[in-house]
Formats: C-alpha cells, sequence, structure tokens
C-alpha cells in the first residue's frame, strides 16, 4: 500500500532508528531513517498488500 493511504489509520505508527556515519577526513555525524509501521499487520506499510481498515 501507499504510506499516504495508512497515515489516517489507527494501526499506523512511525518507526525510527539511526545509526553514526563515518566520513572520509571529517568528524562522524549520526543519520537518522524513518518509516511506516502498521502494527495490525505486524509489517511496513508499504509491505502490505491490502487493508480495509485504511480506506475508513
Amino acid at each position: 500500500m501507499k504510506v499516504a493511504d495508512c497515515e489516517k489509520c489507527k494501526h499506523h505508527e512511525r518507526r525510527t532508528w539511526s545509526h553514526p556515519h563515518y566520513c572520509a577526513n571529517y568528524h562522524t555525524i549520526g543519520m537518522s531513517h524513518a518509516y511506516a509501521y502498521c502494527t495490525k499487520h505486524c509489517k511496513r506499510c508499504a509491505d502490505v498488500k491490502k487493508c480495509d481498515e485504511a480506506t475508513k
């Protein structure tokens, strides 16, 4: 499914993680990432094929 369709669902959850990135000849910086997660299907919203609650 598209993440935009899942954002209105009550099972939508935004999850994040971060990790250090070691640049050549420069100090370490932190990089953060985020994805949409469906607590109903227990997988990423992009991996969910069809959900009847997302259209409600």
